[in-house]
Order: C-alpha cells, then sequence, then structure tokens
C-alpha cells in the first residue's frame, strides 16, 4: 500500500486552512499547491504547521496569489549543519591582531620607547573599534537567537596593514544565516538589531574620543582625512564650535560650503585646522562608517534586509538603482577628488556580486506593523545622516 502524500498535507492543514483547490507539480518530487484562507493568522499558525509539514518530509510556504492565500509544500526539509566554531575563533583573533597593529603604528603621534609601550599603545583603537564591531555582530545574533533562528558565529574579516596599507586593520564582521527566514517581522528585527546594538558602543566611544582630541592645523602632507557625514560633521561642531575642517571662506555659500565640507576638504590651501584625532575617536568614527555601508539600502546588507520588509521582491529594483548610483557617484568623485573616489564603484560591485534580489522568507504572508514601520523610516534617515561621500582621503608627503 503506497500512502498519498497530497491526502497527508491537506490532513495536516486542515484544521488552520479552507483548501478550494490542490495543484500539482510535473513529475513525483514536485510542489503541491494549495490554494484557499487560512482560519486564523498565518504567522501564528505557521510554526504548527511547518512541523508537521517536517514529520512528512516537506517545507511549507506561505504565499498570496491572485487575491488568494497559498500554500505551497516543497519536498525536503532544512538540515542546520553545526558549524566549524575554530573558522570564527581564527579570523576574530587575527582580525583583533590586525586592528591592534594599525592602532600601534598608524594610529600613533609618537614614537614607543619600549615593547610595552609599543604593545600598549594599539590598545585603544583597537579595543574600541573590536567592541563596536562585537556588539554590532552580536546584537543580531542574539536576535535570532531570540527567534530561533540557526546562524553562525561572527566571521570577523582582517585587514593587515603589512600586507594592503589601510588606517582600518578589518573590513568588519558579518553573521550568515543557516535557514531562511521565518517571515519579514524576524528579517527586519535581525537586520535593524546590528546597527542599533554598534551605534549604542559607537556613538558615545565617539564623543569621549572627540574630547580628547585636538582641533590643530593640517600638515601640507603626510596625512590621511577622514570624510565627512552630516551626523559627524553636526558633532564636530557642537563640541569645537566650527565647521571642521575649515576650508568654507567667509563669502563662501552654503551649498559651496558644504560641498567642500563633504567632498574631503576640497583642495585644503592655506592654513586649515582640523580635528586631530585620538585613537578611540578614529574607532568611533569607523563605527560609523562600518554602520553606514551596513545600512545600504540593498542586496542583503543589513539596510537592504529593511527595504525588503518594506517592499518585498520589488526591492530588486532598488538595489540595481542602487549600483547604477553607486557607479555614477564614482564616476563623478573621480573627476572631483581622484582616486580616492572610486570607493563606491567597489561597492557597487559587491552588491552585484550578492545578487540585487533578497530571498524570500517562509511565510510571505506576514507584513510589517506600524512601530516596525516608523522604526524602517528611522534607519533610511540614519543612513542619510551617516552617509560619507568620500570615506577617505590620502595627501601624500
Amino acid at each position: 500500500m503506497v500512502s498519498d502524500p497530497t491526502a497527508q498535507l491537506r490532513a495536516a492543514v486542515s484544521d488552520v486552512f479552507q483548501v478550494d483547490d490542490v495543484t500539482l507539480g510535473d513529475g513525483t518530487e514536485a510542489a503541491v499547491r494549495f490554494r484557499g484562507r487560512f482560519f486564523a493568522d498565518p504567522e501564528q499558525v505557521y510554526p504548527q504547521v511547518r512541523e508537521r509539514f517536517r514529520n512528512l518530509g516537506y517545507t511549507p510556504f506561505f504565499r498570496r496569489q491572485g487575491g488568494q492565500d497559498v500554500i505551497l509544500a516543497a519536498p525536503g526539509v532544512v538540515l542546520v549543519r553545526p558549524s566549524r566554531n575554530w573558522i570564527n575563533v581564527v579570523l576574530f583573533l587575527l582580525t583583533v591582531l590586525s586592528v591592534w597593529w594599525v592602532g600601534a603604528t598608524v594610529m600613533r603621534d609618537t614614537e614607543p620607547t619600549n615593547a610595552l609601550d609599543f604593545i600598549l599603545g594599539g590598545l585603544p583603537y583597537a579595543a574600541s573599534l573590536i567592541g563596536i564591531l562585537l556588539v554590532h555582530e552580536l546584537g543580531h545574533y542574539f536576535m535570532a537567537r531570540h527567534y530561533g533562528v540557526a546562524v553562525t558565529l561572527p566571521y570577523f574579516i582582517p585587514l593587515p596593514s603589512f600586507l594592503l596599507p589601510n588606517v582600518m586593520g578589518t573590513m568588519g564582521a558579518a553573521i550568515l544565516m543557516k535557514e531562511p527566514m521565518p517571515n519579514r517581522k524576524v528579517v527586519f528585527d535581525i537586520g535593524v538589531a546590528g546597527p542599533l546594538a554598534g551605534l549604542i558602543v559607537a556613538f558615545p566611544l565617539l564623543i569621549y574620543g572627540l574630547s580628547l582630541s585636538k582641533v590643530q592645523p593640517l600638515p601640507r602632507g603626510g596625512f590621511i582625512l577622514e570624510g565627512n557625514s552630516l551626523l559627524y560633521l553636526g558633532l564636530k561642531y557642537l563640541m569645537f564650535g566650527r565647521l571642521l575642517p575649515s576650508v568654507c571662506a567667509p563669502s563662501a555659500g552654503v551649498l559651496d560650503c558644504l560641498r567642500q565640507l563633504m567632498l574631503g576638504g576640497g583642495r585644503l590651501s592655506g592654513n586649515v585646522l582640523d580635528v586631530t584625532l585620538h585613537p578611540i575617536a578614529f574607532a568611533g568614527w569607523v563605527g560609523l562608517l562600518v554602520t553606514m555601508l551596513n545600512l545600504l539600502p540593498a542586496s542583503q546588507l543589513d539596510g537592504g534586509h529593511v527595504i525588503y520588509t518594506l517592499l518585498g521582491d520589488r526591492s530588486r529594483y532598488l538595489s540595481m538603482g542602487l549600483s547604477v548610483f553607486l557607479v555614477l557617484l564614482s564616476l563623478v568623485l573621480f573627476r572631483l577628488v581622484g582616486p580616492d573616489g572610486i570607493t563606491w564603484m567597489i561597492w557597487a560591485g559587491l552588491i552585484y556580486l550578492f545578487g540585487w534580489r533578497h530571498p524570500p522568507t517562509l511565510n510571505e504572508l506576514v507584513r510589517l506593523d506600524a512601530p516596525r514601520r516608523l522604526l524602517a523610516i528611522f534607519i533610511l534617515i540614519l543612513f542619510v545622516l551617516l552617509f560619507v561621500p568620500v570615506p577617505l582621503r590620502m595627501f601624500p608627503s
């Protein structure tokens, strides 16, 4: 006697779903589609249906097609494989070493007098930046665990300055999902938990670091100028009582002044003042930069999660448009500031490689509630305030 999987699947949803018709795919391994309507909130019944289908060797997908609710039963279940956590540990230690090296060499003003002085000299920058990145990723991790979604530990990405000259020591960190997301609310909560948690650490560290920093004339060469965002520009104004760097002439218009401030200080001619950042302040600035990059509204970045929860599959068009915009922005900035302006070309390429389309959730019938929609708007405004057109400009000796 051969059991009928369609009948078993139909029986598994009979108490929560009124089946109007059943559609079978071609072949014995194809999906089964039930169309009809739910008797209860799809968000509440999905875990129950998923468990029942799992016992039958199927995974349910809740969709809406042609004005009707649809349960799509796909053969197979997601098996969460154990992680190789030793890789995460090794990458974390390498990143700590890479960031500490930058702090001990690039981020100090004086030559070390002994080995202990050299070691301690890298700690303020390393501890601050690693702390920001770690809290950011743990925000994602613990929110995912709260919802029972299987994720990896954070993968930190070292960027050794002795292999590739840089002033950060890391390309950030990432957590990988090990199974499909249940619904858009979960995607949203996991997506925003990281940036918000990271900012809770980065912003106070930046303020404290700026209090340890000094306003001094810029040297004629041999320095790197961090870029301005609207938020960073305003914070420096509140703390030092002036717009920095001091590139705006008294007769300059508002737009011209803003253009110079946001594009890396213009030509920096004359006796220009700027903040000489304490290592903790620079770590805070990097924390804001990393948050802004994560909030790019595209692909599977944190900002891409937010946009997907608002727009669904239509979010891929925003990813495409943002990629085009970043390419055009890079071309414009290259003409204005030279090679330092092509950063966004790289990010356009990364977004393309990550994929413009965000993976759908298991239950697409769940929409964001009003508080989450308001928070999504706040996140998008925050991205605009954190956006840095020219992250770093190099002024060689």
